[in-house]
């Protein structure tokens, strides 16, 4: 607003505040938008995602509230008094300019930037809005994306690897690494399935009296299930797939696909390529969404099938083939390689569960056959399209039986992320219906997802211990007795007990850390760390600094392609 100051001719001026201000409103409202949709805030590398407006606008109405008319009716009053008010005649004022040019001084002090861009925790946008205003964060954003390449903590090849070798004697000091099945499932197939939409809340619970996810309950019963399975990012379905093929954090939203496909990444495709496999990817989605095609492609993917390799009349709901199609097709070309001999990896993008969870395109006789029916509440809408979801998984569960492809792979079926987040009224009395007792728990409810995998020779287990997405590729490489050489989780049958989110988050069985500030998970009260006992305070201050060396890490390698010519 400093600059308008400047401006003496009256309605040059006010039509000028009236843009300025049109523009404020509309940020704050994206912002308030986007925490509602992923506890996050907007940045500018997201201008980019305006390439997929038509999936965005589908998701704005769920969440549009009444009081975002507040962002805009100030602006109806400004208009007013710019056409009825205001005269057009000209006013010296020698006072304004004065005073604008000393409050621009002011704002450059030496010093006084540390303060307001909270620079100390560049990844933890939360931080920055408590300590500097929604600006000062969308300040430091502006300033970080014109000058990424230089706000990278490491620069060289030689500094992530020093880096990466600490957290590497940590794993292996503390058994992370390796487990007690290493190379149990040796030479074994393996089938990655990624569910849109569906977190751990919805496994083993009713809904109007109907069980919502009967196929995936029966396949964590029969097998493992991870109950405390976490995402790593408060961000994007693309963001799930590469932090679960790299075992890296994901960069904000989106990035590491559509800004940097052709980085060279520590990725599960080329190391089982390596060996051996035949790696697929299937999504009924189009390949330029997220620029997968191309991140695809840098990882080396051999098989990529997208929305147009399907035909024109197959099942599409929403935006998406549907699950079902996605999956016959997996089958198709699983029965293939099976006839040519070919061991292979398929990682398969599971969609119509997506938002806004109306499933747009499905029969009214097939609908009627789910077995959750629509009430016109977004909570009803949503849990109908996870229970199709789930019935389209218990399909292919029994297509890749009746094909002798169940029994001899390792089957890993997960959620990307949360459906609806914790800022939602509908979610939250369903939490409370389920026994959530506080905030923290809402927000530990916010990143944790379904997850199980069944694996030939072991036996059926519970794991409560928090796990991670960036767990899954150290998992599968130490089932199949594969070197790992570059992971920053870990397999989940080692000792780690702790996950962590790449805004710097950590959570424990007891503890959760967000915004340097922690909380014990069964009250949700603060701690202080100061009384904790010794050797548990020492863990913790540990984990938090390893867990910031690993997201210096996740950050630095894509900016200068780091770890490239290196083989993993």
């Amino acid at each position: 607003i400093i600059p308008l100051f400047f401006i003496r001719k009256n309605k040059t001026r006010m039509t000028w505040v009236i843009i300025f201000d049109l523009l404020v409103s509309a940020l704050l409202f994206a912002d308030d938008c986007y925490y509602n949709y992923s506890s996050n805030f907007v940045s500018v590398y997201q201008i980019g995602n305006l390439q997929y407006a038509d999936e965005i606008g589908a998701t704005l109405p769920n969440l549009l509230k009444i009081h975002h008319v507040l962002y805009f009716i100030d602006i109806l009053v400004l208009v007013l008094i710019r056409f009825t008010f205001i005269k057009n005649e000209y006013k010296t004022n020698k006072v304004s300019p004065i005073l604008a040019t000393i409050l621009c001084i002011t704002l450059i002090i030496p010093g006084k930037e540390e303060f307001v861009l909270a620079k100390d925790v560049p990844w933890d946008k939360i931080e920055q809005v408590k300590r500097a205003s929604i600006f000062g964060y969308h300040l430091q954003d502006l300033q970080k994306s014109i000058n990424f390449e230089k706000t990278i903590p490491y620069k060289e090849k030689s500094e992530v690897l020093k880096a990466y070798q600490e957290v590497e004697n940590y794993q292996i000091e503390n058994q992370y690494k390796t487990s007690e099945y290493h190379g149990i499932a040796k030479e074994k197939n393996v089938i990655i399935v990624q569910l849109e939409s569906v977190p751990q809340v919805m496994i083993n619970r009713e809904y109007q009296g109907t069980e919502i996810t009967p196929n995936l309950n029966q396949f964590f019963k029969k097998n493992v299930q991870c109950t405390n399975a976490h995402m790593q990012s408060l961000s994007s379905t693309a963001d799930s797939e590469f932090s679960a093929a790299t075992s890296i954090f994901p960069l904000e939203n989106g990035m590491s696909f559509s800004k940097y496909p052709a980085v060279t990444y520590p990725d599960i495709f080329h190391i089982t390529r390596d060996k051996g496999y035949m790696t697929n990817v299937i999504h009924g989605n189009r390949g330029n969404f997220w620029n997968r095609s191309q991140a695809y492609k840098g990882f080396g993917v051999e098989n990529t099938i997208f929305d147009d390799q399907f035909s024109k009349d197959v099942q599409r709901y929403s935006y998406y083939v549907s699950d079902d199609e996605v999956y016959k097709k997996s089958v198709e070309e699983m029965r293939k390689q099976k006839e040519k001999g070919e061991k292979f990896l398929y990682s398969i993008i599971a969609a119509s569960s997506h938002t806004p969870f109306t499933l747009v395109g499905m029969g009214e006789e097939e609908r009627a056959k789910l077995p959750i029916q629509q009430d016109g509440t977004t909570l009803t809408n949503y849990i109908q399209s996870v229970s199709y979801a789930d019935a389209a998984f218990g399909r292919f569960l029994q297509d890749l039986k009746e094909e002798g492809l169940y029994e001899d792979s390792i089957i890993i079926v997960y959620g990307d992320h949360t459906g609806l987040g914790s800022s939602e009224e509908e979610i939250v009395q369903y939490y409370e219906s389920i026994g959530l007792g506080n905030r923290i728990q809402y927000k530990i409810e916010d990143t944790k997802v379904a997850m199980g995998m069944k694996i030939p020779e072991v036996e059926r287990q519970v794991i409560t211990k928090p796990v991670s997405k960036m767990d899954i590729k150290p998992t599968i490489l130490d089932l199949l007795g594969i070197e790992d050489k570059f992971s920053l989780g870990s397999t989940i049958f080692g000792n780690k007990d702790y996950m962590e989110l790449n805004n710097g988050t950590i959570l424990t069985n007891s503890y959760y850390e967000v915004s340097n500030i922690w909380y014990d998970i069964e009250t949700g009260e603060e701690i202080e760390l100061d009384t904790l006992p010794k050797e548990e305070r020492t863990k913790l201050e540990k984990i938090k600094e390893l867990n910031t060396i690993k997201i210096n890490i996740s950050q630095s390698i894509p900016g200068k392609n780091l770890l490239k010519g290196m083989k993993f």
